[in-house]
């Protein structure tokens, strides 16, 4: 996959755009995508770099392989042209952040966790009691400035 399956290495392919843009010689990229997603920040690396690249005057070309959801939707955005088969799995925007609330296991268990911090939100995903409405709202707005960028 692009955001982490064998073999891929996020530096040496934004190296390979970088590359690319300065390259006047090339005047078009196809782009294979074949990925479920992937951090939002790679994820936005990727995009800047080829609209970087389009600034050049540069065609971009995707091809989505078997599938380009999340982030792989993302990157192939700004293409110019974007090739898929009906077989394609693409689409599924959005961002997740999950946690699990185990205190009523640990309360029934006789577990109890001790907590020592120093900042009001450092436990904030903490598993061992459950979030407050104020953390909720905190997470929801950092997903949501992340999903809007």
């Amino acid at each position: 996959g692009l955001f982490g399956g064998e073999g891929y290495n996020h530096e040496a392919f934004l190296k390979q755009l970088d590359n690319v843009k300065k390259d006047d010689s090339i005047k078009g990229v196809l782009l294979t995508v074949n990925t479920p997603g992937g951090g939002t920040y790679p994820s936005d690396e990727i995009y800047e770099k080829i609209k970087e690249i389009k600034q050049k005057h540069k065609k971009i070309y995707v091809h989505m392989d078997s599938m380009a959801a999340s982030g792989g939707y993302y990157i192939s955005a700004p293409a110019d042209k974007i090739y898929a088969g009906p077989q394609t799995m693409t689409g599924s925007i959005g961002v997740i952040m999950s946690s699990i609330d185990y205190s009523g296991l640990q309360k029934n268990l006789g577990i109890k966790q001790n907590v020592i911090k120093s900042g009001e939100h450092k436990d904030i995903l903490s598993s061992s009691r459950e979030m407050t409405s104020e953390e909720r709202d905190i997470l929801q707005s950092v997903l949501d400035d992340s999903f809007n960028r």
